[in-house]
């Protein structure tokens, strides 16, 4: 009777022994399970965060220095604020340089994922996405030191020799003006010929975009050029400048939510602010000058 119950209670604690190790097994195998799955999310996600990070688009721009040039650091300012508002969201940008017109001509019609940058007007939005503004700029009427200009209204220019870059919009107000014939137009090809017109004394005044008559002037004049010059601080034109991308694009809606999205980051950071701090105080300028020599 003793060896039964004693060969009973070796039966019980083996038939507990195997369960034990089959629970044992069960949960390790749980486990292993779980590893692999946490595993191949892991590898998933690292994947995705990977395509993200080598994602290029290609973007057309124009020489348009300190805004866009092929030589100046980060590509100019404008560039500069575009590269790393798409960084935020792991984009990558690759430029190509075109004249104005056709840079933009090459992103509405598909060839390219985009343009940059260009003002606001209606023929520009026609079948063209619109970011938000990516930088505030506005058109001073340039003159020389040596000419007393002031200006309140319009009318105030009249009988004046005003310079004009031929293509360029000015604005409604001067535009208007132009129509009617309140002064003398005096129109060129080129900003630098204006300039070159203006320091001869051959035009009285010429509208040019603060930042850009000022890198002009420093880079492409003789030295002693800017000096010469200044500006009368009433604003002929304020505007702001946009990225474009074509709608015959399927990934441009994504893509401009993207960048909106990348240029909100970066004004928060900080960075944004300090890239316009560096612009005023003359960095995508002065770099280019110090490179030359």
């Amino acid at each position: 009777m003793l060896l039964e119950l004693s060969l009973g209670v070796d039966v019980i604690d083996a038939y507990r022994e195997k369960h034990e190790n089959h629970q044992a097994t069960c949960q390790g195998n749980l486990i292993l399970k779980l590893f692999y799955i946490f595993f191949i999310i892991w590898i998933s996600l690292s994947l995705s965060f990977s395509c993200k990070a080598i994602e290029t688009i290609n973007l057309s721009t124009f020489e348009y220095p300190p805004e866009h040039s092929q030589v100046l650091p980060h590509h100019g300012v404008v560039s500069h604020i575009i590269e790393l508002a798409f960084a935020q969201v792991n984009i990558k940008v690759k430029w190509s340089y075109y004249p104005t017109t056709r840079a933009f001509m090459m992103a509405k019609s598909g060839r390219v994922d985009g343009t940059a940058s260009y003002g606001y007007s209606k023929e520009r939005i026609e079948g063209m996405y619109m970011s938000n503004s990516i930088i505030s700029s506005a058109t001073y009427f340039y003159h020389l030191k040596s000419t007393d200009f002031n200006w309140h209204n319009i009318k105030d220019l009249a009988g004046l020799r005003v310079g004009i870059t031929n293509k360029l919009n000015y604005g409604d107000l001067f535009n208007n003006a132009v129509k009617e014939n309140i002064f003398i137009v005096d129109g060129a090809q080129h900003d630098d010929l204006n300039l070159k017109k203006l320091l001869a004394g051959r035009i009285d005044i010429f509208p040019m975009t603060s930042g850009i008559a000022e890198y002009a002037l420093k880079t492409r004049f003789p030295k002693g050029a800017l000096e010469k010059v200044t500006y009368n601080k009433k604003p002929i034109r304020e505007y702001d400048s946009f990225l474009f991308l074509p709608e015959s694009l399927l990934k441009s809606e994504a893509l401009l939510a993207s960048f909106n999205q990348g240029l909100q980051k970066l004004q928060k950071s900080g960075q944004y602010q300090q890239i316009l701090s560096n612009y005023y105080n003359g960095y995508y300028s002065t770099a280019i000058v110090n490179a030359k020599k």
